[in-house]
């Protein structure tokens, strides 16, 4: 049946992309695809959490038919972290909060992000009780 479930989102720059992933969210760079005038994918990781990025440029020639794709993207990634509270306090001025940081009826501390693509993250940990 299924082994792994490894998102692949579509953007605009891989470049800019990983300014985020890498740079503010602290994901590491496993892997890129060169184009011709920029990087057309890339492969990052954070723990046992992978992702891929694909430029829609490139995602335009492999899969055409989701690079044309419109409007505003629904997918919310939702990601089990270890120490959140530090995880909050050193992103959530780099980012766009859209749910702070909250206890929840179903035991998880947990915040939300929107990414500069438009994408949402839920970021959670099982609350002490």
């Amino acid at each position: 049946m299924f082994n792994k479930l490894t998102p692949n989102l579509m953007v605009e720059s891989i470049e800019e992309a990983l300014e985020f992933y890498r740079d503010v969210l602290g994901f590491n760079v496993v892997h890129t695809v060169p184009g011709d005038d920029s990087l057309n994918f890339a492969i990052l990781n954070q723990g046992n959490v992978e992702m891929m990025l694909q430029a829609r440029k490139s995602m335009k020639e492999d899969v055409p038919q989701v690079a044309e794709q419109s409007g505003s993207p629904t997918l919310i990634l939702y990601v089990d972290v270890n120490g959140i509270e530090d995880f909050h306090a050193r992103i959530r001025d780099s980012v766009d909060v859209v749910v702070p940081m909250r206890k929840t009826f179903y035991g998880m501390n947990e915040f939300y992000i929107r990414d500069p693509f438009g994408f949402f993250f839920g970021f959670a940990e099982k609350a002490d009780s």
